[in-house]
């Protein structure tokens, strides 16, 4: 038995040497499809499938206020509602409230570092089920008014600021005036919303506008046995108690906004909340449409090879072979095959998967990341082996069904049976059609990027630098702020500096939302974004006033004069006609607008579900009734010398300005820019890499099939030639199969793409006037590749001397 599977190992290893081609177009094939589908996989697996970092995580949810006004992707709550739901939801174990802080100056042994935190209360750590990598969480007191200042900080930023040393616990990181303990340093894989490097515990404000700010993140934890229905229906009574002890006017806003709590499982919830949406599913099932063409090819040539020896494997038979004998002789051939195609498309996809490890600090969102681990590798073996067990059941069940003595007297003069021609023009449609599919999808996706990249902005990027600045107590005032914008713009070749406080600028990670109500009857709340600005911010931005003017002194002064530029976008939002002179409610104040600036483009998309954006002189802050947190800025400058040059400089400048202030970014606009829009640039390049994988695939599976059919079919042209007919004729006939296939496959093509391009439409942006361009240019190209691929070996066929197609039989 060894020897016998020895010889027929030989025997395979031989006849693939002889005849390579089918060998090495299955392993090109497959192994760069597969490759495309690991890369795909880890994007996919790391986002969708992996784990969450928490305890029983089918269990979580997210509970969110919702309305007409809000984004259903952005599921934040109120401090205030969250007391109200505290003990009221039977089918609820536990509750925890998490509060963006982001960047802060802080002192970390006696220096001055930038920290990313955020507040949270004890039970949000608990309600995770969290264990910390060394130490313990905040107590429970540490939620009380009068507990102690405890923190946690992550395994990344213990690393990196303590060097990884026990003895970091006890000791006290400054963050706001505030000295808070660490207690516990969190595992490396743990993350929520963005990244954090401590966690603080705080008691979340119970009265006044801090409590009523929808900006904070509520994740429950289930009771065992309860359900999803049960919670919704228990939050649409707790909306109505809520809504009952609320004053009249409150309550009218709420119902008249169609306010309602809803509740989401905690991934699609997180997930809903990064610029990724459904991207990472859209690669994959692009991906997997690949490794469909590369199985189609690679079985349409497995047939066609296996039916050009059907007359070997028959005289086998003859000579008292049995078909399990012939079948392990086929089965043997795959064996290489099987071994340079896993190899080659797991060595494709950890190439290419370590390449896309380099964008991780761009579009990171805890807690997800790419996979570059086991689980990629795996589904690579696995889609390997489904392969070529696709590829080999066509010419396997083949080999079985092969009687004794069948076509042995027929050689290779016979020509293919309908049937047999029938299949290899399906899957040859096959093929094409999902080509036109991915080339469409490519497309599309590549307009809309390019679209998102070009629209109006209504602001200027070119010869801009933005620097981040983190301001510690001590300094955290408008009159230092001043002194540094006044010094950035002193300096040579800046044409204008301005800036605002926190990091609110367009294109940013992080913006400042809040809500304002128009001064007209039944007026909806309009949730803006906030820009506080000091100095002259319009002009570095290069934003114009197009209806009423500018600040004038009141941005860069001490004096505050209470007004208000908005966008037109909320201009329009908020009233019929003629926004200047109407007021806008802040805060239980009415602000009188004096100016509109275009509309400014603060998400990538433009789908922010906000209404527009409103600037306030940053020195009418105090005009606020609630208190507006001072913890950074950010500088713009119009460098016109180039804004490489200036960074130096302007880095500089605000050393000598603000001693002790923490710059932590200092960047050409451009690269914000790139970073805004840094994952759907990479998710475009990938599936245009795997359109132009599906081109060049369908352009080698139809030559080769192609030129299989033609030179089985040099007995039949033989004849015909004899029967009179010429080149031309002959040419024309054996072009016939490959008009047939691109016919269906563009039909099928059209079809699948239109299909394709609708599942695609909420991560496509404004291409509906050009989508007809898109299936016709995706289309006329398939078309073209697919009459070059088939030209060539009938041209070849059809031109042959009619003695040499004669020998051939």
């Amino acid at each position: 038995m060894i020897g016998a599977m020895a010889n027929d190992a030989a025997t395979a290893c031989r006849g693939l040497m002889r005849r390579p081609f089918y060998a090495v177009a299955s392993i090109v094939m497959l192994a760069l499809a597969i490759g495309a589908n690991v890369t795909a996989f880890g994007v996919f697996y790391g986002y969708n499938v992996r784990a969450l970092p928490y305890h029983a995580p089918s269990r979580l949810m997210l509970v969110a206020a919702a309305s007409q006004r809000i984004d259903p992707d952005d599921p934040e709550i109120s401090a205030k509602t969250y007391w109200a739901l505290q003990g009221r939801l039977p089918s609820v174990q536990s509750v925890g409230l998490w509060a963006y802080i982001g960047p802060a100056a802080a002192m970390v042994d006696g220096r001055a570092q930038q920290v990313d935190t955020a507040d949270v209360t004890p039970s949000f750590l608990t309600t995770l089920g969290v264990r910390p990598l060394i130490g313990r969480l905040p107590s429970v007191a540490a939620g009380l008014p009068s507990g102690p200042h405890e923190a946690v900080i992550s395994a990344q930023f213990w690393r990196a600021a303590f060097s990884g040393s026990d003895a970091v616990l006890g000791r006290h990181i400054v963050i706001g005036g505030v000295s808070e303990r660490i207690v516990g340093v969190l595992p490396a894989s743990f993350g929520f919303v963005s990244a954090t490097d401590l966690w603080a515990a705080y008691v979340p404000p119970r009265t006044g506008i801090p409590a009523s700010n929808g900006n904070k993140f509520m994740p429950v934890r289930l009771a065992q046995g309860a359900s999803a229905a049960q919670l919704d229906v228990q939050l649409t009574r707790a909306l109505q108690r809520i809504e009952a002890v609320n004053n009249p006017a409150a309550s009218a806003r709420e119902q008249h906004n169609r306010e309602r709590l809803i509740a989401r499982p905690i991934r699609p919830a997180l997930l809903g909340m990064t610029p990724f949406g459904a991207l990472p599913s859209l690669v994959q099932a692009m991906a997997v449409l690949l490794l469909v063409l590369a199985i189609a090819n690679a079985g349409n040539l497995a047939l066609v090879r296996n039916r050009a020896r059907l007359q070997d494997y028959a005289i086998r038979r003859i000579l008292g072979a049995r078909r399990g004998s012939l079948l392990r002789l086929f089965l043997l051939e795959q064996v290489p095959i099987v071994l340079a195609v896993g190899a080659g498309g797991a060595l494709i996809g950890w190439v290419a998967l370590q390449d896309l490890q380099e964008f991780q600090p761009i579009f990171h969102a805890s807690p997800f990341g790419i996979a570059t681990g086991a689980p990629a590798q795996a589904f690579g073996l696995a889609l390997t082996l489904v392969s070529l067990l696709l590829v080999a059941s066509g010419p396997s069940v083949q080999i079985w069904r092969q009687t004794l003595g069948d076509r042995a007297d027929h050689g290779t003069r016979a020509t293919l049976s309908p049937g047999a021609r029938r299949t290899q023009n399906a899957l040859g449609a096959l093929q094409v059609g999902l080509a036109a599919i991915l080339l469409i999808g490519s497309a599309a996706l590549s307009i809309s990027l390019h679209q998102i990249l070009t629209q109006q902005r209504g602001f200027q990027t070119k010869g801009r630098v933005v620097a981040s600045v983190l301001m510690p107590p001590a300094l955290a005032n408008l009159t230092v702020l001043g002194r540094v914008v006044d010094a950035v713009s002193h300096l040579p070749g800046i044409a204008a500096s301005g800036g605002s406080l926190e990091w609110s600028y367009p294109l940013t990670k992080t913006l400042i939302e809040v809500g304002v109500f128009p001064d007209r009857p039944r007026a909806q709340a309009e949730g803006v974004y906030f820009v506080p600005i000091v100095g002259h911010y319009f002009r570095a931005l290069g934003i114009d006033i197009a209806a009423g003017h500018g600040f004038g002194l009141a941005a860069k002064a001490a004096s505050c004069h209470r007004d208000l530029i908005v966008s037109q976008d909320l201009a329009q939002a908020s009233f019929a006609k003629g926004a200047i002179g109407k007021q806008l409610n802040l805060a239980g104040d009415l602000y009188p607008i004096i100016g509109v600036t275009p509309r400014l483009l603060w998400q990538p998309s433009g789908k922010d579900g906000i209404s527009g954006t409103m600037f306030f002189p940053a020195a009418c802050l105090a005009t606020l009734k609630a208190p507006f947190p001072f913890r950074g800025a950010t500088i713009i400058a119009d460098a016109r010398g180039g804004p490489r040059a200036a960074i130096s400089a302007i880095d500089h400048a605000i050393g000598v300005a603000a001693p002790g202030a923490v710059v932590t970014s200092i960047e050409p606009y451009s690269q914000v820019i790139f970073a805004s829009t840094a994952f759907r640039t990479l998710i475009a390049r990938l599936v245009a890499a795997f359109a132009a994988l599906a081109l060049l695939l369908a352009a080698l599976g139809v030559y080769a099939v192609n030129a299989f059919i033609a030179r089985a079919r040099l007995p039949e042209f033989g004849l015909r030639a004899m029967l009179g007919a010429d080149a031309g004729r002959l040419l024309r006939t054996a072009l016939v199969d490959a008009a047939w296939v691109l016919a269906a496959g563009l039909t099928g093509g059209a079809i699948g793409g239109f299909f394709l391009v609708r599942m695609m439409q909420p991560v496509l942006f404004h291409i509906g006037a050009v989508l007809p361009w898109i299936f016709a240019a995706a289309l006329g190209l398939i078309a073209i590749v697919v009459i070059m691929a088939a030209w060539r070996p009938a041209s070849q066929a059809a031109n042959l001397p009619v003695k040499t197609l004669l020998d051939a039989g």
